[in-house]
């Protein structure tokens, strides 16, 4: 999905957005902006969704993503190499 999306395909995707982190459960996506779980289409008809600008902006973010949620002190860490 990300590639299409940086193949210039008009992708709305919540993993596609600068403001996305990991959820939990039912709502896998944080909205940043929101501040609040989501589904990962909420950006199909969201007005917040801000697409990355290229794809280093998103391997960024993907890394804070991974080590917020890896982070000591988490009641549980997710493994997401292997996702």
């Amino acid at each position: 999905m990300r590639e299409a999306f940086f193949d210039r395909i008009a992708i709305r995707n919540c993993f596609n957005c600068r403001d996305h982190g990991l959820g939990e459960h039912e709502e896998p996506v944080f909205c940043k902006f929101r501040r609040e779980g989501v589904a990962s289409n909420e950006a199909a008809i969201g007005t917040t969704y801000k697409g990355f600008q290229n794809k280093s902006e998103a391997e960024r973010a993907d890394k804070a993503n991974k080590d917020y949620q890896n982070r000591p002190g988490r009641p549980w860490t997710l493994n997401l190499d292997k996702l």
